[in-house]
């Protein structure tokens, strides 16, 4: 299926309401103190420090808890992930681990092939 226009900028749409998402972390009703701010950030990289520990490779609780975490802060709702020089698609793969519809294609010179996606 190939990646539309449309698809482009749902992806753009999608990345900007993450970006306002992120800084709920900011917002004063939910988090009022520095502390509490801090704390819920520590909380973030906490789970991404643990989830690209190679042995938590297959540790399908840490990726419900990341999964959980991308969907709480998207209102259930995940971005589209587009990666339009994927190489051998890894990453496109990590991101549908994370419950994101992936879409990717490799542009290089005397080669183009396109991964029909969502993975």
């Amino acid at each position: 299926m190939p990646v539309s226009v449309n698809s482009i900028t749902q992806v753009i749409k999608n990345i900007e309401v993450l970006r306002h998402r992120m800084a709920d972390i900011y917002n004063p009703d939910k988090f009022s103190t520095l502390e509490e701010q801090s704390k819920e950030r520590k909380r973030l990289f906490s789970i991404i420090k643990e989830l690209v520990k190679w042995e938590n490779i297959n540790n399908s609780l840490m990726f419900d808890q990341a999964i959980e975490e991308i969907r709480k802060s998207t209102n259930n709702n995940p971005p589209l992930f587009l990666d339009p020089f994927c190489g051998g698609g890894s990453i496109p793969l990590e991101a549908q681990r994370l419950g994101l519809n992936s879409y990717a294609r490799e542009f290089t010179t005397g080669n183009t092939k396109e991964m029909d996606t969502p993975f």
